[in-house]
């Protein structure tokens, strides 16, 4: 193989320890690590798979329908060309038309999967969290699709949400069969098919990162000081062990030229939780609705989502791309603005009640009250004793495709403090931020890990030569890697 791309999602340099995944840390002790910082507003995986920021593909976490409406959607494909706008060249058509042929397996927000030279095989995400069986939009040909029958292959968003699965034991167990089943079958792959340039992604293990982040770091650091070890941390250390053997073994039977680790994200702690909602309601620019009223739209949004867990659980195949509404209730007419909530990536936005909503701010009062917002929040103490400054966000993308989505302030933040709207407090210590047991019903998730900005970008040393100084220092960095490494001789 001439090149091999390893993604492990919610990869940081956390899992960077010899202990812990040794195979993988020789590689970047051998080779070069390149330091990144992501917009957490815009999906990673979409930049490395596209080379351009959610605000000129469309690939955003969560964003507003713009029909007059308070609707949000997560729904975003890279391979659905009317979800962005014409200039984009996915990395599997800028590769098969170069004249290299491409092995692609569990990409995220990939669906339905293209057709290609090589084979393509979509994951979820991006609205779309479940599959029922084996749909032929999930492979790029009925021939892929009939190996991954014989496999038992089984799409990865089916063992997301560890929690349903109730031991941490149970969890991971089915972990290491689901894996093991994915690496085998893209080894099967890529020595019948031999593909030029493969693409592995390893989405399942971010759901441990969140779950148990504190689990991870405080064994890692027990090892060192030969202490104690919980049982349930050393199940995930011991999984961890068993990932790198199985990237250990898709490099020792594809042999590439040259290779790159990357992730989307990487994982931090989960330490407080804030609410933008909240901030905004104390500085008089957020009106919450009466009691009665709230309590009437909140149960009706708990019914929604029972639907939504309970059809995914049965595995009815639908998406959320069904209406998503602010947690919040509050007064359309009175309000000036409102937050974003769960689930935004992990950022801290704030959208204008403007015409996008039908709102009160309109082009003549737009900059007095954005600029009235963000003095306020920065003069409050709360968000000074976090570390926390209110930017503009939308107007530094002005000239973007799709800069209508994007939130008009955010605050920029520690990755450790996550916001939601979920919690009615403007900011609260993570009662969960500790080591989780094998039993998991006291459990919520995320629990003690967060999406961080600083994700995993290994190469060799002749990818990482070409680098420029002018490149950005996001995931679009990798697009362009690999874009530049195929105009030469590999």
């Amino acid at each position: 193989m001439k090149l091999l791309i390893i993604g492990i999602d919610g990869a940081g340099d956390f899992l960077l320890n010899k202990t812990t995944m040794p195979f993988l840390t020789s590689l970047r002790d051998s080779n070069s690590a390149i330091s990144l910082t992501e917009d957490l507003f815009s999906r990673g995986w979409a930049e490395l798979f596209i080379g351009k920021h959610g605000s000129e593909s469309g690939g955003l976490y969560q964003y507003p329908r713009l029909n007059g409406s308070f609707e949000f959607t997560p729904a975003f494909s890279c391979t659905d060309t009317s979800n962005h706008n014409q200039s984009i060249n996915p990395l599997w058509t800028l590769l098969n038309s170069k004249g290299f042929s491409v092995g692609m397996q569990n990409l995220p927000t990939c669906y339905p999967a293209p057709q290609v030279n090589g084979f393509f095989i979509s994951g979820g995400g991006g609205g779309k969290f479940s599959f029922s069986g084996i749909p032929t939009s999930l492979v790029s040909s009925d021939e892929i699709r009939k190996i991954l029958i014989k496999n038992n292959y089984v799409p990865d968003v089916m063992f997301r949400a560890p929690l349903k699965f109730g031991s941490l034991s149970n969890y991971i167990n089915i972990l290491k069969k689901a894996t093991t089943t994915y690496v085998n079958n893209f080894i099967e792959l890529s020595t019948t098919i031999k593909p030029d340039i493969g693409l592995f992604i390893e989405k399942l293990t971010v759901e441990l990162f969140f779950l148990a982040y504190k689990n991870i770091i405080d064994y890692q650091s027990d090892i060192k000081n030969n202490s104690s070890q919980e049982n349930g941390s050393q199940l995930i250390f011991e999984y961890m062990q068993y990932l790198d053997n199985l990237i250990k073994k898709i490099f020792e039977t594809l042999q590439p030229k040259h290779f790159i680790i990357v992730s989307d994200h990487s994982t931090a702690p989960f330490a407080h939780e804030g609410n933008t909602d909240i901030l905004l309601r104390d500085l008089g620019f957020l009106n919450e609705v009466n009691f009665s009223a709230k309590f009437l739209r909140r149960g009706t949004g708990l019914l929604k989502r029972h639907y939504n867990r309970t059809t995914s659980s049965l595995n009815i195949n639908h998406s959320i791309k069904s209406k998503l509404t602010p947690i919040t209730s509050f007064n359309k007419k009175q309000t000036k603005a409102f937050g974003t909530f769960y689930d935004s990536g992990n950022i801290a936005g704030i959208y204008l009640n403007d015409e996008r909503f039908s709102g009160t701010v309109n082009t003549r009062n737009r900059d007095t009250i954005l600029q009235q917002i963000m003095n306020n929040i920065n003069s409050t103490p709360e968000v000074k004793k976090y570390n926390m400054m209110a930017v503009p966000y939308r107007d530094t993308y002005s000239s973007s495709a799709f800069e209508k989505r994007l939130p008009d302030i955010i605050l920029e933040k520690p990755d450790d403090i996550y916001f939601s709207s979920r919690n009615r407090n403007l900011f609260i210590a993570n009662k969960n931020n500790g080591v989780v047991s094998d039993d998991l019903s006291s459990c919520i998730y995320p629990n003690s890990g967060l999406k961080g900005r600083h994700p995993l970008l290994i190469t060799d040393n002749h990818i990482s030569s070409l680098v420029d100084s002018s490149d950005s220092n996001d995931l679009t960095l990798g697009y362009k890697l690999i874009d530049r490494l195929s105009d030469s001789s590999i």
